[in-house]
């Protein structure tokens, strides 16, 4: 089973929850996997999770991917690394959990959400793109996890529901951009 031999992949948000298992998928597939985490203790607790797993060889970097600099100092890791990318994978989220009543919550909640999801999708994928379509002979896939949440509410969510309908947009905005 090494459907993924020799492809390097990158997994934002890897360090927990979905994005361990989609690390752990990808790497027991062959890949050579990069994955980041938005801290340097989150990106270690993965890391150590990883390892429980019995996943090895994954290189990890904390970047939020809602900063820019981040976003390129791991793209540079990846170059320095393993010189492609094959496979981005935007699992990074914030799940806008705690923001409050809609009534008692801080507009500025919904930007932090929108800057990790939407924001940070968008600037981890254009990092990405100008890899594949110009230092790159050949080009990548670039895969976003979603929700139902983007056509289906849920109460006291509204910043990760608006999230998730403009990550749908945004995908297809760059499919059409991309193709």
């Amino acid at each position: 089973m090494n459907r993924f031999k020799d492809k390097v992949v990158l997994v934002t948000g890897g360090n927990r929850n979905t994005g361990l298992w989609i690390v752990k998928k990808f790497a027991d597939e062959g890949a050579k996997v990069f994955m980041c985490g938005s801290s340097e203790a989150s990106t270690a607790k993965g890391v150590e999770a990883l390892v429980t797993m019995g996943v090895k060889g994954v290189i990890a970097q904390a970047c939020d991917v809602g900063n820019k600099a981040q976003v390129e100092a791991l793209m540079d890791l990846i170059e320095k690394e393993a010189g492609r990318l094959d496979i981005l994978v935007n699992n990074a989220a914030d799940q806008g959990l705690g923001l409050g009543p809609i009534l008692e919550m801080d507009p500025d909640a919904i930007l932090k959400v929108m800057g990790t999801n939407v924001r940070g999708g968008f600037q981890v994928t254009q990092a990405a793109a100008k890899r594949f379509f110009v230092k790159q002979e050949s080009h990548g896939t670039v895969v976003f996890l979603s929700s139902n949440t983007a056509t289906r509410a849920i109460r006291g969510r509204a910043a990760y529901c608006a999230s998730k309908g403009a990550i749908n947009s945004l995908v297809r905005a760059l499919a059409l951009d991309l193709a």
